[in-house]
């Protein structure tokens, strides 16, 4: 999949000088491990490519707990800093930025820069909203049934973010309102659709339905 990804991206990059893939879906559907295999990809046909997830500008958790904001939610974002990292991207000029850190719901203290390159694989679960679409040369909507994406969720909210049992529970069924309000939309409007078969497998479907 990563390697049929990789192609179209190269093809579209003989057509531009700068190239910002937008890869947007649901949290925990792999977004971040495709970024990376298209990006080794990419870099194996010696072109520069990077990968940025916007939970780098994710306001930190006890903010926005506080706020009652979810990571679906827009307004959860440094929305200004991501729009200056892609703008710098564009360009050709570095980005620094401090990578967010799930376990602690905290950006980290060391910061990250990412050298000007030809291709950037934007991905997040708001990677395809308004405000970046002006930046997005290519837009990829990953998705999966409902109920999986619930268990998925859940699952990662044990693992990953260090949730208990029942807060995990209840944070899978709210966040999954949230998807289906702030990011089901976005579906219709991506270029490629994905198809999460399971973990890590994908099924490319061209228009969406």
């Amino acid at each position: 999949m990563d390697s049929l990804l990789s192609k179209t991206i190269a093809s579209i990059k003989k057509q531009k000088r700068t190239v910002i893939v937008a890869i947007c879906g649901a949290a925990d559907l792999g977004k971040s491990y495709l970024s990376k295999k298209v990006v080794k990809n990419l870099n194996a046909k010696e072109i520069s490519a990077n990968h940025l997830s916007l939970d780098s500008f994710l306001v930190e958790r006890p903010e926005r707990l506080e706020k009652g904001l979810s990571g679906y939610e827009i307004e959860a974002y440094e929305q200004e800093l991501a729009l200056d990292a892609l703008c710098n991207f564009k360009k050709r000029q570095p980005i620094v930025y401090a990578p967010y850190v799930h376990g602690t719901g905290k950006r980290s203290s060391s910061l990250k820069t990412l050298q000007p390159g030809s291709v950037l694989i934007f991905e997040g679960v708001q990677s395809m909203h308004e405000i970046f679409l002006p930046y997005i040369d290519f837009s990829i909507f990953i998705y999966t049934k409902d109920e999986l994406l619930k268990k998925i969720r859940y699952e990662a909210d044990l693992v990953k973010r260090n949730y208990t049992m029942d807060f995990a529970k209840q944070n899978s069924e709210s966040e999954f309102a949230q998807y289906i309000k702030q990011l089901s939309p976005y579906k219709m409007q991506a270029d490629l659709l994905l198809f999460l078969e399971k973990k890590w497998e994908y099924r490319i479907q061209s228009q969406p339905v």
